[in-house]
This record gives structure tokens, C-alpha cells and sequence, in this order.
């Protein structure tokens, strides 16, 4: 709606009415950009939390000596 209103004053009537459209086109591709990139990312994410290799911490190895299996 502003988009539109700021257009009527200033830009002539031909083009002003292109300008809700221009601002919804605008807006839809950030937002589709910024869902893309967060499903993108949690993905990502799982994929490497998955596949990572399972090492034991350090606490429960602290008592062990060097010699034992």
C-alpha cells in the first residue's frame, strides 16, 4: 500500500500502478532466499551432527593409564 501511494505522487499514473507488484516481487524473493538459506543451513547441520565420528570425552577417559586397552 505504500509502495503504491508513494508512487502516485511520484511517478506518473502509467508507472505507479506497476509499483505494489514491484514491491510484493521484491519482497517474496528475500524472504524465499532467507528460508532458503535457513532449511539450507539446519540441513547442513544435521548432516554433520550425524555423521560425525562418535569420540569418547575427555572426563571419561582421564583415569585410564597409557598401558591399558
Amino acid at each position: 500500500m505504500a509502495a503504491w501511494v508513494l508512487a502516485r505522487y511520484l511517478l506518473s499514473p502509467s508507472v505507479a500502478t506497476f509499483a505494489p507488484f514491484t514491491a510484493l516481487v521484491s519482497l517474496q524473493a528475500t524472504v524465499y532466499r532467507s528460508v532458503r538459506d535457513c532449511l539450507q543451513y539446519v540441513l547442513a547441520m544435521t548432516a554433520g551432527a550425524t555423521l560425525a565420528p562418535r569420540r569418547p570425552s575427555p572426563a571419561s577417559t582421564a583415569g585410564r593409564s597409557a598401558s591399558s586397552p
